[in-house]
């Protein structure tokens, strides 16, 4: 089993309330992969939806809380975006390269994660079998982020690194994490 590890940071100047954090672990087992987040909110400034009785997949997670990672294979133009809500909903998208080729991934067709609010944390766990997506002997890179709306209606741009010079979770320099 390999892990890894992360601490999300805002895109500079999308703003960060004192004492926020988001941060987490990412492991893979041969197809296995499981992606835990950790939203530290001190004064409860996100906005977090309440937990959908029945969550689907759903188009636009990406405009409120929504929390992201960026899957390809090493060497390969090729990735897949995955956008989890607190809200329990859910979506996969492929990409042919660097944005280029969007498409819902229609090989996931259910996307299960555990959702908990413990005071101010917030804690997202996802396990997944990837065998649909990509080879178990590929090497695999990643990218974890996030993007943080308020109640007062401002988003913030989280990941492991900002490579660009405004947010874009495409950004193959940006998958930093490799498994």
């Amino acid at each position: 089993m390999t892990g890894r590890d992360f601490m999300l940071q805002p895109f500079p100047g999308t703003g960060s309330i004192p004492g926020q954090t988001l941060s987490g672990t990412v492991t893979r087992q041969a197809e296995q992969l499981a992606v835990t987040y950790v939203l530290t909110d001190p004064n409860k400034d996100i906005l977090l939806p309440e937990q959908s009785d029945i969550p689907i997949r759903r188009i636009g997670l990406w405009e409120e809380t929504c929390f992201e990672f960026f899957l390809a294979e090493k060497h390969s133009p090729r990735y897949w975006e995955f956008n989890l809500s607190p809200d329990g909903n859910w979506n996969v998208y492929r990409f042919e390269a660097y944005r280029q080729g969007l498409m819902e991934e229609k090989a996931v067709s259910v996307l299960p994660f555990e959702i908990r609010k413990e005071g101010r944390r917030f804690l997202l766990f996802l396990e997944f079998n990837g065998k649909v997506l990509f080879r178990v002997q590929a090497s695999l890179e990643l990218a974890v982020c996030a993007v943080l709306k308020t109640r007062e209606g401002e988003k913030s741009y989280w990941a492991v690194t900002h490579p660009g010079s405004r947010p874009d979770f495409h950004h193959r320099d940006g998958f930093v994490i490799k498994l």
